[in-house]
């Protein structure tokens, strides 16, 4: 849709066509907004400091499954073909099957 379509569109049916895409998860430390509660509590990980992807072969831990996906295959030299192998600390310490 371009701008002009916009344009001739009423208030309420261009707020229905915009909610969609708008960021509605607000980061109350920084004000940062983000379009899914998924993306805001990742984000809020650069302020706490929480870790909670814990190396299973060493002490390093890691803010995102990602991070330490990249952590254990560049210093452990392991590799992984599921990111559920990597878990949270909470499914570590439940001694839940990941490896």
């Amino acid at each position: 849709m371009g701008v002009r379509e916009m344009e001739s569109l009423s208030d309420s049916r261009l707020r229905v066509i915009l909610g969609s895409h708008s960021k509605r998860h607000f980061c109350s430390q920084c004000g940062k907004s983000f379009q899914s509660p998924k993306d805001l509590r990742r984000h809020i990980l650069t302020h706490t400091g929480e870790k909670p992807y814990p190396c299973p072969y060493c002490s390093h831990r890691a803010a995102l499954k990602g991070n330490l996906k990249v952590h254990v295959i560049t210093v452990h030299g392991k590799d992984f073909s599921r990111g559920k192998d990597l878990v949270q600390e909470k499914d570590f310490r439940q001694g839940k099957d990941f490896l």
